[in-house]
């Protein structure tokens, strides 16, 4: 139970940390789509990230290679198809309004688990209160 407690509090520190500086780099997206484009902005941020992950693997954290392929593929080109958008918007839109877009992701996240996969969602799971309760 304790090695379950650690993980939910490391996954929450990461969690934090990963928006912290997704954060960060919003406020800059203004000033850098000025001089530059958004696919060098991508391309440096997906080099730095890909260097990260190279570390970790290489301190032990964990390894690179997927164990389904197709499945990594299929989720990494959603994801960057997204991150393009979201980011696309921050160089023409107040950052307010494109940050509620994201914060909405969870909702999507919800429709698609019940509609696709099947899953129930009853109003537990739609409240905020299930994500401040520790061990859900």
């Amino acid at each position: 139970m304790q090695d379950a407690a650690v993980k939910s509090g490391l996954a929450a520190l990461c969690a934090v940390s990963g928006m912290a500086a997704l954060g960060l780099t919003d406020n800059f997206v203004p000033f850098i789509t000025e001089r530059g484009s958004l696919w060098q902005f991508h391309f440096v941020r997906g080099v730095m990230a890909v260097a990260i992950l190279m570390v970790l693997a290489a301190l032990g954290f964990g390894i690179l290679r997927p164990k389904r392929f197709w499945a990594v593929a299929g989720r990494s080109l959603f994801q960057a198809g997204a991150m393009l958008i979201y980011f696309g918007c921050l160089a023409f839109l107040p950052i307010g309004v494109v940050v509620a877009g994201l914060f909405t992701s969870p909702l999507f996240v919800l429709m698609i688990s019940a509609l696709f996969q099947g899953k129930r969602v009853g109003p537990w799971r739609w409240g905020p209160w299930r994500w401040a309760l520790p061990g859900r």
